[in-house]
């Protein structure tokens, strides 16, 4: 990657580079809260102030995707309304995944199975593991190709507009749909919008409780639906709201959930 800088920041711009290249901080009550009250509807218009629904402090809010990205920081207000920020391409059908991977990669596409190796640009190899701990983080797999990876990529190699606010919008909304043990990812940019829209009380983001947020804390916590087929979803009903009194509960989750050292399966980080 010697001498690569000035090729990732002419190719990679706009929010991507912001969302690709930002050092995020989290607040565990924050994401908590968001995650088991967040709705998104991603059908929606960019602008429609309907799209996203979330509670901040106990007060609830409703954004479109495009004040969502200005909100968070991916671009600037007044830059809402560009093509390149808010309608970009949000996905790939099958015959086109196909055709966008033979310009970038080797073999045939397989969305579960092709691996970043494949990929014949060194460069893209890294903005792929770039993807894989940022706007695509998961709990594995991190060195497969998705879709979403795909899209990404497509988007650099042509010069294409990408909708990123709709991309982590809709990666935010399957992580908090995902089965555990997945470890719930995104707080950064959760911390970042509610800094927008409420004082952060300072015991919080003095936590030395610096781990990730999964959902064995969750469950520990009575915030989650387990159905019968196994999927586990966040007690949407009731969600979770600020209570300093529990400050120092969540700050030292009980030792059975703590997590596993640096290095062993299951490592993840989360943002």
């Amino acid at each position: 990657m010697v001498n690569q800088l000035d090729r990732f920041n002419n190719i990679v711009t706009g929010p991507l580079h912001v969302a690709l290249t930002t050092r995020l901080r989290s607040v565990h009550q924050c994401t908590l809260e968001f995650y088991s009250t967040f709705i998104f509807s991603s059908r929606r218009d960019p602008f429609d102030h309907e799209a996203v629904e979330f509670r901040c402090g106990g007060t609830t809010y409703r954004t479109s995707m495009a004040q969502f990205g200005s909100i968070i920081g991916l671009y600037k207000d007044e830059e809402a309304g560009n093509e390149e920020n808010t309608g970009g391409l949000r996905d790939l059908d099958a015959t086109e995944r196909q055709a966008a991977w033979a310009q970038i990669g080797e073999g045939i596409y397989n969305s579960s199975s092709t691996k970043s190796t494949k990929l014949r640009d060194p460069l893209y190899r890294y903005i792929h593991r770039l993807l894989t701990y940022s706007l695509n983080q998961r709990h594995d797999s991190s060195g497969v190709v998705g879709v979403r990876d795909l899209v990404v990529l497509h988007c650099i190699h042509n010069r294409k507009p990408l909708d990123v606010p709709y991309l982590l919008l809709r990666n935010m909304h399957l992580n908090r749909l995902a089965s555990a043990p997945t470890p719930i990812f995104f707080g950064g940019w959760v911390y970042r919008l509610f800094k927008h829209f409420a004082n952060i009380p300072k015991s919080f983001e003095r936590s030395p409780w610096s781990g990730r947020v999964d959902y064995h804390i969750c469950r520990a916590m009575n915030l989650l639906y387990e159905a019968e087929d196994g999927t586990v979803s966040f007690q949407r009903t009731q969600g979770y709201a600020w209570n300093p009194q529990e400050a120092l509960v969540l700050h030292a989750p009980p030792p059975q959930y703590q997590y596993p050292p640096q290095g062993e399966q299951g490592q993840s980080s989360s943002q």
